[in-house]
């Protein structure tokens, strides 16, 4: 029962839509059943004690209290249940689309014959949804709609005007064909995005993108904003190395971005941030400054936070970009402020993870050794970058015991990881030469051997301590 479709729906469902559930199943509107109706109830007084679920039998027995247990027909129940709490949820979804809900009303009072009514909502509705701020690819599908319906109209008339037809037809036709550029090109960037992480996965060349590419090419921005950005984002990801591209994405983004809704536009930026971070990773620290503004400038535009929550990773690197750009004032202020915003179940964890960063990058290693002591970490990354710090805590405040007992967990660790790769071998190295500064001390051969290791964490402190 726990691991039941119907109660994993049930356990991401607040108060207030239990609620709102329950009147749902007690509508005859809805639902006939009184048995489907009174499973709900029972289950949702057993979710709000917070214990387990009852048994199969002994909820049937609640519903039937004079009959035997029938496995068959409770499974029913449940089927019945289930199918009407996802009814439910999306009716929820499409109460949330005023403009779904009226062109959905224009088309019922148009197959009713009654045109003139149709003719009223459809101009309303047209007007309403031009005063919207965005112009991305749902807006354009809409769009679409509208003049579809509107064409159903005009066409059903004794008295055809083909003038305003043909303009429909047009605008129909420009409607959908906006709409599917924007959307060809933002899936285009996701496949380029997947393409760059597991190229087999995204082997082969996709359907109609040449033709498109050099369609949207000749486009001018100021009349086809929204495809224009995605063309750009779509070069910026493909050649990362032609530094035009980025500059006009920005440019592009600074005058067309608030034409995509939150998360779309949040899509945008981490794209120019993705190229930014690859620019930095080649040791073009200009793009350092122009990662972390990126960033900046989203948070302070609220894009980041997914459903009120900011991924850690995001947190993790906003913070690290700060300190490489020299500003740990806003960095700390940064952590307390967005702590609140983390996943509820790492949050405490990602906190002091990123706090002893900050104090390690301050050289203040006795909070660095008291947070990360607490601290459990969600990946691999998180793992070995603790490790590491840990390490050079040890070996600065001279703790050399414990030095000696982290070198030996931390090869062991090293050891059983199955994956192999140049972020390991970076650790393995540093674990390394560690053992042989404790053994050798100050030598120029060990510094020379540092120096010509192709994958050494922490490489410059380690020649500054030989």
């Amino acid at each position: 029962m726990e691991s039941s479709f119907l109660i994993q729906i049930l356990r991401t469902l607040s108060a207030a839509e239990l609620i709102a559930l329950r009147k749902w199943l007690h509508s005859p509107v809805h639902n006939l059943r009184n048995d489907v109706a009174e499973l709900m109830d029972l289950l949702i007084k057993a979710l709000r004690n917070g214990g387990g679920l009852p048994a199969k039998q002994d909820l049937y027995r609640q519903l039937f209290p004079d009959k035997p247990y029938d496995n068959r027909e409770f499974n029913l129940i449940i089927t019945y249940l289930t199918r009407q709490t996802e009814q439910f949820l999306a009716f929820r979804e499409w109460q949330q689309d005023e403009a779904q809900q009226k062109l959905y009303v224009c088309r019922a009072l148009h197959k009713r014959g009654l045109n003139q009514l149709v003719e009223r909502d459809l101009q309303a509705l047209e007007q309403k949804h031009h005063t919207g701020p965005h112009r991305h690819g749902e807006f354009f599908l809409f769009e679409y709609r509208l003049h579809g319906e509107k064409f159903a109209v005009q066409n059903r008339q004794q008295r055809k005007n083909l003038e305003q037809m043909a303009n429909g037809v047009r605008g129909a036709i420009q409607s959908v064909s906006t709409f599917f550029l924007v959307e060809y090109l933002r899936w285009l960037c996701t496949a380029e995005s997947l393409r760059s992480q597991a190229p087999s996965a995204m082997a082969g060349a996709l359907p109609m993108t040449d033709a498109v590419l050099a369609y949207v090419a000749q486009l001018p921005a100021e009349t086809n904003p929204t495809p224009v950005v995605m063309y750009h984002c779509y070069l910026a990801l493909t050649n990362p190395e032609d530094e035009a591209n980025y500059l006009r994405l920005k440019e592009l983004i600074g005058r067309y971005g608030r034409l995509f809704p939150p998360t779309e536009c949040r899509d945008l930026y981490m794209i120019a941030i993705n190229f930014c971070i690859r620019r930095h990773n080649r040791g073009d620290r200009h793009y350092t400054r122009e990662a972390f503004d990126w960033y900046r400038e989203a948070l302070s535009d609220n894009l980041l936070l997914e459903n009120g929550v900011l991924p850690h990773s995001t947190y993790t690197n906003i913070h690290n970009l700060a300190h490489l750009n020299g500003e740990q004032t806003w960095a700390r202020e940064f952590l307390d402020r967005y702590a609140p915003s983390l996943p509820a179940d790492t949050r405490d964890n990602i906190y002091r993870y990123n706090l002893a960063t900050y104090h390690f990058r301050q050289g203040q290693y006795d909070q660095v050794l008291e947070l990360l002591q607490h601290t459990d970490f969600p990946d691999l990354f998180m793992h070995l970058d603790a490790r590491k710090m840990l390490l050079r805590a040890y070996f600065e405040r001279g703790e050399w015991l414990a030095l000696a007992s982290l070198l030996d967990s931390f090869s062991v660790f090293l050891r059983r990881q199955k994956r192999s790769g140049y972020h390991l071998e970076n650790y393995r190295n540093l674990v390394h030469f560690v053992r042989q500064l404790l053994k050798r001390g100050q030598n120029a051969g060990l510094a020379e051997m540092i120096r010509n290791t192709p994958a050494v964490a922490e490489r410059d402190w380690l020649l500054s301590k030989v």
